[in-house]
């Protein structure tokens, strides 16, 4: 139990006792009082009886008590009156009367005119028990609108109401109300009804309840937040431990690095040994880069030019460029390539890729030759490994983030298997994709920052990013403009982050999921379940490394995503402190507000639910309006459209709205 189990029998209570609805404070008091005397109304009766303003409705007499020398019959009328609208039957009125006359009831009881009162409420039956649940409707609405917040509130009686409700002339305007209600189910008003006879009679022209559509929108526009360009705040410094995993101490000291592919061999390269990586000097073995890989060279400099404040453009002759790209076939072990930190001597910058990727699909966006040649291109703009020292730099990055996902200078993969099966009249067998990134991640992003600043120019106007429903690894970096994520297009559930240097899921599928999923497939193809073990297998046995959707989109530090258009699933879209217009598909969406801006949510479709993790609900403001209600908070707001609930973490409080 808890006081709200008690908030009827405290209305009643006020009822009966001052013949008004009970005001926000004063029912909770009452139910908390209650609730510790585990519902024994012993203690609390007499305290209603003897209270002045009770004296002041049924003393008689004058004589400032209720008691044996008050005219006991115009008492008994009074309550009469009061819960019920009528005067007691004769019957009614002699035992009423008979018992405070002798002090007691027939059956031993004391009889008090304060235990009379509740024994004539607890005893009403048929018309007049169906007044007092009338009039208790009515009162509890009442109450409600006088407080603003719902009587099961946690918060509900504690402080800013929307009314002022005090005072002799508020309680005689109160009275009026309840004495319309009867059994007759017509007279039992709704909340508007109420709420405009609080607003006539009642409310003071300061109270909250008077505050204008315009106003409220004013309080909650106060919050919001814009950002022209970066939020350079988030950017991580060149101290940062993050940063300092991935620095090698080698940089660039001029604006405007060249690159290109030599077509002859650099003469140097024959005086050069590099027997940690290849079997001779460098000059031995060295191939010009493939054509097949020119096209996806241009555009991973393109890419990572528009990300940087470097400047990064081809050379005139790529054999004089700062960044010269080739291919090696001497490689040992199953090296991918490897590249030389900036410096000042020619080799410096200079990157290798391993001979063997000399196949288009080695080039396509998510192709080994491709990926290989970003994590060079890392080195070649001081980027080290996160996993290992460099000269006097001995940070490394926490295991937890030496990943694909996080920096594409690890060596440790992070869901790079896509199975894909394949049937024929005679067989079905099953072959890997990978899936690996297709640019610079986030931690890379951000210690190239850190080195060269960002490039303010890349996506400044109001762009949109529908991510592919196919497998990818991708780092949105965004300078400015009021920009969009479109998921409208999605087939599984998302978990969108919008916070700079965050992460999110895309298409989101369980290992369970995809199993079934495959299942089916096969079963289709073959007509048969008699492979679904075997299929399931599969995916058991690379379940750490099969994508399934997790930390598939990425936003760099700095960027600023204001918009979301939620999936057809069940979405979960966090916000971030800028101003966001965030909109749920036909699921059932969480929306995670309170990090900064004057929000707009529309749930859209399904039961939709905002989540506020740091604050109470009691520091939340909520006002309605045409659309729905704004919640204003302690350094955020937001205007929320179709949804159904706000769940507070932080006192586990739910507020429902539909």
């Amino acid at each position: 139990m808890s006081w709200q189990d008690y908030i009827d029998t405290v209305q009643k209570l006020y009822i009966a006792y001052y013949q008004r609805p009970a005001d926000p404070s004063g029912l909770r008091y009452w139910a908390e009082k209650l609730d510790i005397a585990g519902g024994n109304l012993e203690g609390i009766i007499d305290a209603f009886a003897t209270s002045p303003e009770a004296i002041s409705l049924y003393d008689t007499n004058g004589d400032g008590e209720i008691n044996a020398s008050d005219d006991l019959e115009a008492l008994i009328e009074a309550i009469y009156q009061a819960l019920f609208n009528r005067i007691p039957d004769e019957e009614g009125k002699n035992f009423y009367l008979n018992a405070l006359q002798i002090g007691q009831f027939p059956d031993g009881r004391l009889a008090t005119p304060g235990r009379v009162a509740l024994d004539i409420l607890n005893g009403a039956q048929g018309d007049d028990a169906l007044t007092i649940e009338n009039k208790l409707i009515v009162a509890n609405l009442f109450t409600h609108v006088i407080d603003g917040r719902s009587l099961r509130d946690p918060n509900f009686g504690t402080s800013s109401f929307a009314v002022t409700y005090a005072g002799e002339e508020d309680a005689e305007a109160a009275r009026d109300l309840l004495k319309e209600i009867t059994s007759d189910p017509t007279t039992v008003l709704d909340t508007d009804q109420v709420k405009e006879i609080i607003i006539n009679q009642i409310a003071d022209p300061n109270d909250l309840i008077f505050l204008e559509q315009d106003n409220i929108i004013q309080m909650a526009e106060n919050y919001s937040k814009t950002f022209p360009t970066f939020d350079y705040s988030s950017f991580l410094p060149i101290d940062d431990p993050y940063v300092q995993a991935l620095i090698s101490g080698y940089s660039w000291d001029k604006t405007t690095i060249t690159y290109g592919a030599p077509t002859t061999l650099p003469q140097e390269y024959n005086n050069i040994p590099c027997e940690n990586i290849i079997t001779d000097y460098l000059g031995n073995g060295w191939q010009p880069l493939a054509d097949v890989a020119k096209s996806s060279m241009q555009t991973i400099f393109q890419t990572v030019d528009s990300q940087i404040a470097l400047n990064l453009i081809p050379a005139s002759d790529p054999n004089t460029a700062d960044i010269r790209i080739s291919m090696h076939d001497a490689m040992v072990s199953d090296e991918g390539g490897f590249a030389f930190y900036p410096g000042s001597i020619p080799i410096c910058g200079d990157i290798f890729i391993n001979s063997q990727y000399n196949q288009p699909e080695d080039w396509s966006e998510t192709g080994c030759g491709a990926y290989t040649l970003i994590h060079e291109l890392g080195h070649a703009l001081g980027l080290k490994h996160p996993f290992e020292a460099e000269g006097n730099n001995t940070a490394i990055l926490p295991s937890e983030f030496d990943n694909y996902a996080y920096t594409v200078m690890s060596y440790t993969p992070f869901r790079i298997y896509t199975p894909v099966f394949t049937v024929t009249s005679t067989s079905i067998e099953v072959t890997f994709e990978y899936v690996l990134p297709t640019s610079f991640m986030v931690l890379d992003l951000a210690a190239l920052h850190a080195l060269y600043g960002p490039n303010p120019n890349t996506n400044t106007g109001n762009d949109i990013y529908r991510p592919p429903n196919t497998p990818f690894y991708q780092t949105i970096y965004d300078a400015g403009g009021v920009d969009t994520i479109d998921l409208s297009a999605t087939f599984a559930s998302n978990q969108i982050d919008l916070t700079p240097g965050s992460y999110s899921n895309i298409n989101y599928q369980t290992i369970d999921q995809l199993i079934a999923e495959e299942q089916d497939y096969v079963c289709q193809l073959t007509g048969t379940t008699y492979y679904n073990d075997w299929v399931a297998s599969i995916y058991q046995e690379y379940a750490d490394q099969i994508y399934t959707g997790e930390h598939a989109l990425s936003i760099a530090f700095g960027t600023i995503i204001e918009n979301v258009i939620g999936g057809p699933k069940d979405d979960w879209i966090i916000d971030n402190q800028a101003d966001n217009h965030l909109i749920g598909g036909a699921g059932n969406d969480y929306f995670f507000l309170g990090h900064g801006g004057y929000d707009t949510v529309d749930g859209g479709e399904g039961y939709d639910i905002v989540w506020i993790e740091d604050y109470a609900s009691s520091q939340i403001q909520c006002f309605e309006n045409d659309e729905g209600v704004i919640i204003i908070g302690p350094d955020f707001s937001a205007h929320l459209i179709d949804i159904e609930k706000v769940h507070f973490a932080v006192d586990n409080i739910d507020w429902l709205l539909a």
